[in-house]
């Protein structure tokens, strides 16, 4: 499988990370929502304007799938992936990481067939 992880904080409730996707950089905003057990992540410019707000992290599902429309938004795919047999429920905190149940994974435009 080719594409790159995205590094993470498993044991942090809400940060923001500035990955480099297919050559631009953006903000990813990761916020955990305690009442639903799960994260939800916002995607920004780098100069801060918000491109998808409040997007469910669910295992298996290209994150932005319904935005790919909007040419500000990467055109690979982030996807939450689970580790091979373990659980594909939404990530909750302690999950999202190397070594963790799963990982925030990004295949490039040039990777994205699907």
């Amino acid at each position: 499988m080719a594409g790159a992880i995205i590094p993470t904080f498993p044991d942090v409730p809400n940060y923001t990370l500035a990955p480099t996707l297919d050559g631009t950089q953006y903000i990813l905003t990761l916020r955990l929502s305690a009442r639903e057990a799960c994260y939800y992540l916002d995607l920004s410019t780098n100069a801060g304007a918000l491109l998808i707000g409040s997007k469910k992290l669910v295992c298996g599902v290209s994150i932005w799938r319904r935005h790919r429309y909007n040419t500000a938004v990467p055109q690979g795919h982030l996807m939450c992936v689970p580790q091979v047999g373990l659980s594909d429920d939404p990530p909750n905190l302690g999950d999202l990481g190397v070594g963790r149940r799963c990982v925030l994974f990004y295949f490039t435009a040039a990777e994205a067939v699907f």
